[in-house]
């Protein structure tokens, strides 16, 4: 835990400044493969929910269903809300990023008994 310390200290003083030093940060600073990603990132932007989770349930092979969320799915759609900001996606690929991940997690959740909060 001490060896990240810093790179928390950097990431939460950082990205009030740059926004898009947070988005480096999730992408480097995270155990993920980054197929695994792009694949889902892919999946979402394409509004492909086979390709969406097949991806995620290969994901869900490595990591437990709240690493999952927190290493993949919520950095995915974080990349595609900065990109809606940007300019690089619609309003409805993001729209239908998150309708997609409210299809596909809470039938994962309840097979996995995690309470919804």
């Amino acid at each position: 835990m001490e060896g990240r310390l810093p790179v928390l200290y950097f990431w939460l003083s950082s990205s009030f400044i740059y926004p898009d030093i947070l988005i480096w940060s999730i992408y480097c600073h995270m155990k993920k493969s980054s197929s695994s990603y792009d694949k889902l990132l892919s999946s979402l932007v394409d509004v492909d929910r086979v390709s969406f989770w097949k991806s995620f349930t290969e994901v869900l092979q490595t990591y437990s269903p709240p690493e999952a969320l927190d290493s993949y799915i919520v950095p995915v759609l974080d990349t595609i809300g900065k990109g809606w900001l940007g300019g690089s996606y619609s309003l409805s690929q993001l729209y239908m990023a998150g309708k997609i991940c409210e299809e596909v997690i809470p039938p994962i959740l309840e097979e996995h008994e995690i309470p919804k909060k």
